[in-house]
């Protein structure tokens, strides 16, 4: 996976097609089978290796509801064997080391901002794409750290 695949996540809002609209079910049919599982009382979380989705239910609710889907980009242990199958069809492998400065000159051309934002961690810069609810941390390197498709915007942040 490249900064020309996260360019078109977050120009997009989408990752394989699957957005902060998809159930446990969508996820499975596009990123495959092999993930990890995290089950609480209302909460799931699963991880495609490198890709993990959270939802959340109301209580007494059967469905499911996407909180978010984050590329965790700063996981560089990860071998191929660890990543989605479906992932690395469609990208390739999630690679070690990805420059924010060539994300940013890739969105610019296609006319995609990125705004910086308070960030709750201090060890990461924090931006989002004005009117949508995507979110971009970048570690002290200068590299992607993670890219967050949320259900609703950064804390502080009117999408």
């Amino acid at each position: 996976m490249s900064a020309t695949v996260l360019a078109e996540v977050i120009a997009g809002g989408a990752l394989l097609g699957l957005d902060c609209s998809c159930s446990p079910d969508d996820a499975a049919a596009r990123l495959g089978d092999c993930y990890a599982e995290n089950r609480l009382r209302r909460r799931l979380g699963r991880d495609f290796g490198g890709v993990e989705i959270w939802w959340d239910r109301l209580k007494g609710s059967p469905d499911w509801t996407c909180c978010y889907i984050t590329i965790e980009c700063h996981r560089h242990w990860l071998t191929v064997a660890d990543q989605s199958p479906a992932l690395i069809a469609a990208y390739g492998p999630l690679r070690p080391r990805i420059s924010f400065t060539d994300l940013e000159a890739l969105l610019a051309t296609d006319g995609v901002a990125l705004v910086e934002a308070r960030a709750e961690d201090p060890e990461l810069r924090q931006f989002w794409r004005p009117g949508s609810t995507v979110q971009v941390s970048v570690d002290q390197r200068g590299d992607v750290y993670r890219v967050l498709l949320a259900r609703v915007p950064p804390h502080g942040i009117t999408a």
